[in-house]
C-alpha cells in the first residue's frame, strides 16, 4: 500500500480536520476519495483565472530554514521557469497570487523524501478562507503532459481534490511521478534541481499518519501552530521577473 496520495488531498472542501482519505490506503484510493469530494465545489465559486494569456515569467522563491549549505547558510533561492504554454489557466492564478503576496511566510507544511514538498498555507487563517472557496478551471491535461512532459522532478503543480478544484496549494515533484500526469497539469519547473534538496523533509507525513502539522489547524490557527514545527522550511518570499 502506498500512502503517499494523500498530499493532493485539499481539506478545504471537506470538514478541515476530517481528511478524505483513511490509512493505509493505495494512490487509486486516495484519488477516488478526492474525486468524490470535488463534487462538493459549487460551479458558481469556479473562477476561470486571471483574464488574457499568462505571458512566460521566472519565480524567484527565497527560502528560509533550510538544511544548511557546505557554508551552514540555512537559506536557499530557488529558480522557477513557469510554462503557460502547458497550463496557461494555472500560470496566471499563480502570478496574480503571488502579486498579491499570498505566499509569503508560508510553510513547507508536507515534504516526503523521494516524492512531493507542499506549500500553499498561508499563515493568516483569513487569507486561507479567502481562497478556498474561489477553485479555478482546470487547464487541459492531455495537452499540458504533452507540452510539459508531465510530473518530473523539479515541476511545480497545483494540488486538487478533483475537477476544477485548485486554489493556492503547490507542490514540487521531489521525484519522478509521471503516476500524476493525468490528474496534476505543471506550471513551471525549477532550473536547479540540487537546491531541492535544501528542503527540509524531516517531518515528512502530515499528522495524523506522520510527525508533520494537521493541515485543517495550520489553516484554521495559522501562526501559532506553524510555530509548533520548527524545523520547517518556510518560503520568504517569491517575485516574478
Amino acid at each position: 500500500m502506498q500512502p503517499l496520495l494523500a498530499l493532493l488531498l485539499l481539506l478545504p472542501l471537506c470538514s478541515p480536520l476530517s481528511p478524505p482519505f483513511s490509512s493505509p490506503f493505495s494512490r487509486r484510493a486516495a484519488l477516488d476519495e478526492a474525486l468524490s469530494a470535488a463534487s462538493l465545489v459549487a460551479p458558481s465559486l469556479l473562477l476561470p483565472g486571471p483574464a488574457g494569456a499568462a505571458s512566460p515569467a521566472v519565480a524567484r522563491v527565497s527560502l528560509s530554514n533550510c538544511v544548511p549549505d557546505a557554508s551552514g547558510s540555512t537559506a536557499a533561492s530557488l529558480s522557477i521557469a513557469l510554462e503557460p504554454a502547458s497550463a496557461p489557466v494555472g500560470v496566471g492564478h499563480f502570478q496574480d497570487l503571488v502579486k498579491k503576496g499570498f505566499y509569503e511566510g508560508c510553510p513547507v507544511f508536507r515534504a516526503i523524501p523521494g516524492f512531493v514538498a507542499q506549500f500553499g498555507i498561508s499563515p493568516d487563517p483569513g487569507l486561507n478562507k479567502k481562497y478556498r472557496s474561489s477553485p479555478i478551471q482546470d487547464d487541459d491535461l492531455a495537452a499540458s503532459t504533452k507540452t510539459s512532459g508531465g510530473n518530473t522532478r523539479g515541476t511545480l503543480v497545483f494540488a486538487t481534490a478533483g475537477k476544477n478544484t485548485r486554489t493556492t496549494q503547490l507542490f514540487l515533484n521531489l521525484a519522478d511521478n509521471h503516476f500524476l500526469d493525468k490528474d496534476f497539469s505543471v506550471i513551471g519547473r525549477v532550473t536547479d534541481l540540487a537546491k531541492l534538496d535544501r528542503i527540509y523533509t524531516g517531518y515528512g507525513e502530515g499528522a495524523p499518519r506522520g510527525k508533520g502539522p494537521d493541515q485543517g489547524q495550520l489553516m484554521n490557527v495559522g501562526g501559532p501552530y506553524m510555530e509548533r514545527f520548527p524545523l520547517m522550511t518556510r518560503v520568504d518570499s517569491i517575485t516574478l521577473e
